[in-house]
């Protein structure tokens, strides 16, 4: 599939600039479809941080929508 190659390309230039540390990222995965996707720490970091503002406080990583189906992502471990 060509925009797979395409993504991978873009996937491998990221590379940190001198100074910049590496970035870190969360796997997720839907509990309803199985979709997988690799989600950047500081997204769900944000997401932690409006969860604890709106006083929802759900201990542990926040649950993301899928953008395939109406079910929940759920964390399955850090990547770098």
């Amino acid at each position: 599939n060509e925009m797979a190659e395409i993504e991978d390309l873009l996937l491998d230039w990221e590379l940190p600039f001198e100074g910049q540390k590496k970035e870190t990222y969360y796997n997720y995965h839907c509990q309803k479809c199985g979709y997988k996707e690799e989600v950047p720490a500081f997204i769900v970091d944000e997401m932690k941080a409006m969860d604890k503002l709106d006083n929802l406080g759900s201990p542990g990583m926040p649950i993301l929508e899928c953008p395939y189906c109406p079910g929940g992502m759920v964390y399955k471990g850090e990547k770098e």
